[in-house]
């Protein structure tokens, strides 16, 4: 264990050396209340994506920081994005919502049950019942089209977005890079 611990440690401490060699080039981007009231009269989009570290939608789309909102979580899914899409639509407003999913997505292979299994070695027995009950967003079967439907579907169905934004699901193949539209 103390290996495992003394790599992490040193991953941590490459990253923080890292950002002192990016620190030379840094440029500020605009205050919060800067880019809010700039964003304000102007629509948006919104992105949301798989944290997988293979996939940047800075790159894939090839855009720059700041251009548009990503939210990325496992298996870019929807029900963990909400929270964050209440708030840029609070404080910036967008007109889009653009949800990826893409190949060989971790969520495709390991599913709600083996997540739930691992949880169950690691936290107390008598917390159980609690696990039983979370969903963790697999994709059952690789098909992306069924979680790209059911993402899509619980934003435009969440009432929470004004009735005229345009909620797309597309993938991103991993292989060629490309994106296609699946649900429109």
């Amino acid at each position: 264990m103390a290996d495992k611990t003394q790599l992490a440690l040193d991953k941590i401490n490459n990253l923080f050396a890292r950002n002192k060699e990016q620190q030379k080039t840094y440029h500020a981007p605009p205050s919060f209340l800067t880019a809010q009231k700039n964003r304000k009269s102007s629509p948006g989009v919104c992105i949301i994506t798989c944290s997988d570290p293979r996939v940047i939608p800075e790159k894939y789309f090839d855009f720059g920081i700041g251009e548009f909102f990503v939210i990325r979580n496992a298996g870019g899914r929807a029900a963990d994005a909400l929270r964050s899409l209440a708030f840029f639509d609070t404080a910036f407003t967008f007109s889009a919502v653009l949800i990826v999913h893409h190949t060989d997505c971790g969520m495709s292979h390991v599913s709600d049950a083996d997540i739930r299994a691992g949880l169950k070695k690691r936290v107390p027995e008598q917390r159980a019942g609690e696990i039983d009950d979370m969903a963790f967003g697999e994709i059952v079967d690789g098909d992306f089209e069924r979680s790209l439907k059911e993402d899509v579907q619980l934003v435009r169905g969440s009432g929470w977005f004004d009735e005229g934004v345009v909620v797309k699901g597309c993938l991103f193949d991993l292989e060629s890079g490309g994106v296609r539209e699946i649900v429109g």
